[in-house]
């Protein structure tokens, strides 16, 4: 019963750091990487695996805000393979598919980004009108992304 709550503290935790950008220091960065991770064993105690796949996201993410792009990719993968294993709704597709495609457009892989890219657009073309409204901001970001 303990792990619900602590994976749900960390994760809003580690999103917060995440948030801070360049004005983190490198005690904060670090703090933000080990609970995200925290997060994560958290909810692989006490979620499901769509609460894994948000961590693992989250871990993409906050790996990527940290300039570990190796292990933002590891991440941002494990995000995506969740969410094929267990043929998630295209929201969650989505949001891997970001994912990865920071993780290229940092890496310097167009080809992967365009790849990605297209990945996210396809599904968000197949979302409600709701879930394309709070998704419509990232799909742009990415498309600018790709056109810079």
């Amino acid at each position: 019963a303990v792990h619900r709550p602590l994976a749900i503290a960390c994760h809003n935790m580690a999103w917060e750091l995440q948030a801070l950008g360049n004005q983190r220091s490198p005690a904060q960065t670090q703090a933000m990487l080990r609970i995200a991770a925290a997060s994560r064993e958290h909810w692989s105690r006490a979620g499901t695996w769509l609460h894994i796949e948000r961590a693992e996201y989250c871990l993409a993410l906050t790996h990527l805000s940290a300039g570990l792009f190796d292990d933002a990719w590891r991440h941002a993968g494990q995000c995506l393979a969740v969410c094929l294993h267990h043929q998630a709704p295209p929201m969650e597709h989505f949001y891997a598919h970001e994912a990865m495609a920071r993780v290229h457009h940092a890496r310097r892989e167009a080809a992967e980004l365009a790849h990605h890219a297209e990945a996210m657009r396809g599904a968000f073309e197949r979302m409600t009108a709701d879930d394309q409204d709070a998704c419509r901001e990232a799909l742009g970001a990415v498309q600018a992304l790709r056109a810079a």
